[in-house]
């Protein structure tokens, strides 16, 4: 598992964007944030409620930093 947070000032436009790219990856479940069910893992990517800032939560067994990399990669994109 891979965790990691980025500063954000505007985390509603952000996670809007964030939203669109993460469809393309697989279907996504906006209950609690993004969530991506993938067939070896999953990736979360949600504001905080406390702090301005993204955090992302990656699980794979195989994928871990591959997926990783893709998320922070779509993150960093939308809050620039």
């Amino acid at each position: 598992m891979k965790r990691d947070a980025f500063p954000c000032d505007d985390k509603k436009k952000a996670m809007i964007k964030i939203v669109e790219k993460l469809r393309k990856l697989g279907e996504i479940n906006i209950l609690d944030g993004v969530r991506v069910d993938l067939e070896d893992g999953w990736i979360l990517v949600m504001p905080s409620g406390t702090e301005p800032k993204i955090r992302i939560t990656v699980e794979s067994k195989n994928r871990c930093n591959e997926l990783y990399n893709k998320a922070s990669e779509i993150v960093r994109r939308a809050i620039s």
